[in-house]
């Protein structure tokens, strides 16, 4: 063994206070194979985690553009309507809501509500 690593022995010996330089290797051999099982654990969460969420960021990312182009599209078709029929008040939907609205709002909340149960339906499957 070159000096330094004797040196390094030395120096693991005394903080981890052990009796002899083949303690304190047996303690680096021992640290080691804890590492690689580490990193063999964290390998295995890497790969389920990708299994279990492939294609959420394509998912994700197509959601988001279609999300911007229908906002683009409604607010020039709203834009359109006030210009056509010269409005020029606003009144927020929480000052007063149209029912046209509120019909729109209990349709999504229930349309999400699905979609979670069936996500929900879904795992239950895959763990059974």
């Amino acid at each position: 063994m070159k000096d330094t690593e004797i040196i390094f022995l030395e120096q693991i010996r005394q903080e981890q206070k052990l009796g002899s330089e083949i303690a304190a290797l047996h303690f680096v051999l021992k640290e080691y194979q804890t590492l690689r099982e580490e990193e063999v654990l964290i390998s295995k969460a890497i790969k389920k985690h990708e299994e279990e969420n492939i294609g959420l960021h394509e998912r994700l990312r197509w959601s988001t553009r279609t999300s911007e182009q229908n906002t683009i599209t409604i607010l020039d078709i709203l834009n359109t309507i006030l210009l056509k029929n010269n409005i020029t008040e606003c009144v927020p939907v929480d000052v007063i809501e149209s029912p046209v609205i509120a019909t729109s709002k209990k349709q999504m909340k229930e349309k999400l509500a699905y979609f979670k149960q069936q996500k929900d339906d879904r795992k239950n499957k895959n763990k059974d």
